[in-house]
Protein backbone atom coordinates (compact mmCIF):
# COMPACT_ATOMS: atom_id res chain seq x y z
CA UNK A 1 0.00 0.00 0.00
CA UNK A 2 2.75 2.41 0.91
CA UNK A 3 4.57 1.67 -2.33
CA UNK A 4 1.42 2.36 -4.34
CA UNK A 5 0.97 5.62 -2.44
CA UNK A 6 4.60 6.59 -3.07
CA UNK A 7 4.07 6.03 -6.80
CA UNK A 8 1.42 8.76 -6.69
CA UNK A 9 -1.78 6.75 -6.81
CA UNK A 10 -4.68 7.31 -4.45
CA UNK A 11 -4.92 4.57 -1.84
CA UNK A 12 -8.41 4.24 -0.44
CA UNK A 13 -8.25 0.64 0.73
CA UNK A 14 -6.55 -1.11 3.61
CA UNK A 15 -6.83 1.69 6.13
CA UNK A 16 -8.54 -0.58 8.63
CA UNK A 17 -5.68 -3.08 8.34
CA UNK A 18 -3.12 -0.41 9.14
CA UNK A 19 -5.16 0.63 12.17
CA UNK A 20 -5.24 -2.99 13.35
CA UNK A 21 -1.46 -3.30 12.88
CA UNK A 22 -0.96 -0.53 15.42
CA UNK A 23 -2.69 -2.69 18.02
CA UNK A 24 -0.36 -5.64 17.37
CA UNK A 25 1.91 -6.69 20.25
CA UNK A 26 4.97 -7.34 18.06
CA UNK A 27 7.34 -4.54 17.10
CA UNK A 28 7.59 -5.14 13.32
CA UNK A 29 3.82 -5.14 12.87
CA UNK A 30 3.38 -2.10 15.08
CA UNK A 31 6.15 -0.24 13.25
CA UNK A 32 4.59 -0.88 9.84
CA UNK A 33 1.20 0.20 11.17
CA UNK A 34 2.53 3.46 12.57
CA UNK A 35 4.55 4.30 9.45
CA UNK A 36 1.74 3.60 7.01
CA UNK A 37 -0.78 5.46 9.17
CA UNK A 38 1.55 8.45 9.35
CA UNK A 39 1.92 8.54 5.59
CA UNK A 40 -1.58 7.71 4.40
CA UNK A 41 -3.90 9.40 6.88
CA UNK A 42 -4.28 13.07 7.66
CA UNK A 43 -5.73 14.76 10.73
CA UNK A 44 -9.27 14.84 9.30
CA UNK A 45 -9.55 11.11 8.64
CA UNK A 46 -12.19 9.15 10.55
CA UNK A 47 -9.93 6.14 11.07
CA UNK A 48 -7.77 8.13 13.48
CA UNK A 49 -10.55 8.12 16.07
CA UNK A 50 -10.11 4.35 16.36
CA UNK A 51 -6.38 4.71 16.98
CA UNK A 52 -6.43 7.17 19.89
CA UNK A 53 -6.79 4.61 22.69
CA UNK A 54 -4.06 2.37 21.29
CA UNK A 55 -1.72 5.34 20.88
CA UNK A 56 -2.46 6.46 24.43
CA UNK A 57 -1.67 2.98 25.74
CA UNK A 58 1.64 3.01 23.89
CA UNK A 59 2.52 6.48 25.20
CA UNK A 60 1.81 5.66 28.84
CA UNK A 61 3.32 2.18 28.58
CA UNK A 62 6.80 1.16 29.70
CA UNK A 63 8.18 0.15 26.30
CA UNK A 64 10.28 3.05 25.03
CA UNK A 65 10.31 1.92 21.41
CA UNK A 66 6.51 1.85 21.36
CA UNK A 67 6.48 5.29 22.98
CA UNK A 68 8.78 6.62 20.27
CA UNK A 69 6.63 5.16 17.50
CA UNK A 70 3.46 6.64 18.98
CA UNK A 71 4.99 10.06 19.61
CA UNK A 72 6.39 10.21 16.09
CA UNK A 73 3.03 9.41 14.55
CA UNK A 74 1.17 11.94 16.70
CA UNK A 75 3.82 14.54 15.90
CA UNK A 76 3.48 13.90 12.17
CA UNK A 77 -0.30 13.89 12.03
CA UNK A 78 -1.25 16.25 14.86
CA UNK A 79 -4.88 17.25 14.82
CA UNK A 80 -7.36 18.65 17.28
CA UNK A 81 -8.62 15.26 18.50
CA UNK A 82 -5.10 14.05 19.21
CA UNK A 83 -4.24 17.25 21.02
CA UNK A 84 -7.34 17.12 23.22
CA UNK A 85 -6.89 13.51 24.23
CA UNK A 86 -3.12 13.01 24.29
CA UNK A 87 -1.56 16.34 25.33
CA UNK A 88 -1.66 15.64 29.10
CA UNK A 89 0.00 12.25 28.62
CA UNK A 90 2.69 13.73 26.38
CA UNK A 91 3.27 16.50 28.93
CA UNK A 92 3.74 13.95 31.72
CA UNK A 93 6.16 12.00 29.57
CA UNK A 94 8.15 15.14 28.81
CA UNK A 95 8.69 16.08 32.44
CA UNK A 96 9.28 12.52 33.58
CA UNK A 97 12.77 11.86 34.85
CA UNK A 98 12.51 8.10 34.37
CA UNK A 99 12.56 8.04 30.56
CA UNK A 100 15.55 8.32 28.25
CA UNK A 101 16.47 11.57 26.51
CA UNK A 102 15.42 10.30 23.07
CA UNK A 103 11.87 9.75 24.32
CA UNK A 104 11.81 13.17 25.93
CA UNK A 105 12.98 14.80 22.68
CA UNK A 106 10.21 13.10 20.75
CA UNK A 107 7.72 14.12 23.42
CA UNK A 108 8.89 17.74 23.15
CA UNK A 109 8.47 17.77 19.36
CA UNK A 110 5.10 16.06 19.65
CA UNK A 111 3.88 18.55 22.26
CA UNK A 112 5.04 21.43 20.06
CA UNK A 113 2.95 20.09 17.18
CA UNK A 114 -0.07 19.56 19.44
CA UNK A 115 0.33 23.08 20.84
CA UNK A 116 0.44 24.57 17.36
CA UNK A 117 -2.76 22.75 16.42
CA UNK A 118 -4.64 23.59 19.61
CA UNK A 119 -2.96 26.05 22.02
CA UNK A 120 -5.71 25.68 24.63
CA UNK A 121 -4.83 22.12 25.65
CA UNK A 122 -1.32 22.85 26.94
CA UNK A 123 -1.11 24.46 30.36
CA UNK A 124 1.54 27.14 29.81
CA UNK A 125 1.44 28.41 33.39
CA UNK A 126 2.80 25.11 34.67
CA UNK A 127 5.88 25.38 32.44
CA UNK A 128 7.23 28.55 34.04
Amino acid sequence: MLYIYMLGYDVDFGHMETVSLISAPKYPEKQVGYIVTSCLLNENNDFLRMVINTVRNDIIGRNETFQCLALTMVGNIGGKEFSESLAPDVQKLLISSSCRPVVRKKAALCLLRLYRKNPDVVNIDGWY
